[in-house]
């Protein structure tokens, strides 16, 4: 061999490597998994009906733990748009992953977007997620804060109220007195509870002062 090519025979092409995932904002410059990259990228095999109407399936599966009852919407949702139920659940567990990691991050519809086009779906995924992000951060941070405060105690989730006059008991008559009769119904942990309270016009007038200051 004198060491020159032989002009016949053609250059093989040269191995590449494939292009380094994209590092997302929401994982906080990690990227994607690649079962997720791998599940959201059917999202755009889906029908155009099925990703415009994907937040009905995918909006009641963002709370934590999953409600039970979303199985049978998920089938009655393939049933009527005709679609494989493994796609759409393994879409919607894609889609759940980002939309709450995006959330928790607290990101802004702009980076949730770029994310989005980071995972390299084309616009139809963005087209797709994006119009409901905005609800969807507030439910699950609103979720997340209320997790937040749970973790240290009671939490009230529900206020209600009336008003009466007691006019006389057994320590004396002709009372004619006020009372703001106040139900806190508040979570502690997994248990629903509720206390009554009795409050005076001196003590219902603190309340309202304070609640001037804090609002």
């Amino acid at each position: 061999m004198d060491g020159r090519r032989d002009p016949g025979k053609a250059l093989a092409p040269m191995a590449t490597d494939p292009p380094a995932p994209t590092p997302l904002r929401c994982l906080g410059g990690r990227p994607a998994p690649p079962d997720v990259r791998a599940d959201i990228a059917l999202l755009p095999t889906l029908s155009m009906d099925a990703r415009r109407q994907i937040y009905r399936v995918l909006g009641p599966c963002l709370g934590e733990p999953v409600p039970e009852t979303v199985d049978a919407q998920v089938d009655a949702f393939c049933r009527e748009l005709r679609l494989d139920p493994v796609v759409v659940a393994r879409v919607i567990k894609a889609g759940r992953f980002l939309l709450r990691q995006a959330a928790v991050a607290d990101l802004s519809a702009a980076d949730f977007s770029a994310d989005l086009a980071g995972l390299g779906g084309g616009a139809e995924i963005d087209a797709a997620l994006a119009p409901g992000y905005e609800a969807a951060k507030r439910f699950v941070r609103g979720e997340v804060a209320r997790g937040a405060l749970e973790d240290h105690g009671k939490l009230v989730e529900r206020v209600a109220w009336r008003v009466e006059r007691v006019t006389a008991s057994h320590q004396g008559k002709n009372l004619d007195l006020p009372v703001v009769v106040l139900t806190l119904g508040y979570r502690e942990g997994e248990r629903h509870e509720r206390v009554t309270l009795q409050l005076l016009p001196d003590a219902l007038m603190e309340l309202q002062a304070m609640c001037a200051q804090l609002l």
